[in-house]
């Protein structure tokens, strides 16, 4: 599946647009560079990038997932990113839409996107989309934590 719009075209990722979302977005970022390829090549059956003449400008990792009692089948998003010079031009809202709307074709009632609670600025995207809060809640143990 592909879609294309005011030039920009989405589709699959695949394994070739494995380096360069690592060369390009984290090189910076992220330390420990063999975990993330590791989760990207991971299962990727609903990701997709962005790419706007011939050059990849974001993507979005998402995958499909079996998550609580009664298990459910629900999509989450484990990444969204946009390269800079192509924020605030609808590039994100473009890969949730096409995520969705795969969601939609696939059955998938439900998508989730992990935002820190601090990040207002994700927050309120993603509250844009239609995404709202829901009544799961996110606990961790540290490590060092006692269980």
């Amino acid at each position: 599946m592909t879609t294309k719009k005011s030039g920009v075209t989405i589709r699959p990722l695949v394994n070739s647009d494995i380096n360069p979302i690592l060369g390009f977005w984290w090189s910076s970022f992220i330390t420990n560079k063999e975990m993330v390829a590791s989760q990207i090549g991971g299962r990727r059956d609903l990701s997709f990038i962005a790419n706007f003449e011939g050059h990849l400008i974001g993507f979005i990792l998402a995958r499909i997932e079996y998550l609580g009692i009664p298990i459910k089948e629900v999509c989450v998003i484990h990444a969204l990113a946009v390269e800079p010079n192509y924020q605030r031009k609808g590039i994100g809202t473009l890969l949730v839409n096409e995520l969705k709307n795969t969601c939609k074709s696939k059955g998938i009632p439900t998508m989730r996107a992990f935002v820190s609670e601090n990040d207002h600025k994700l927050m309120t995207y993603f509250e844009r989309l239609g995404f709202q809060r829901s009544d799961i809640i996110n606990l961790e143990l540290r490590s060092g934590g006692e269980a």
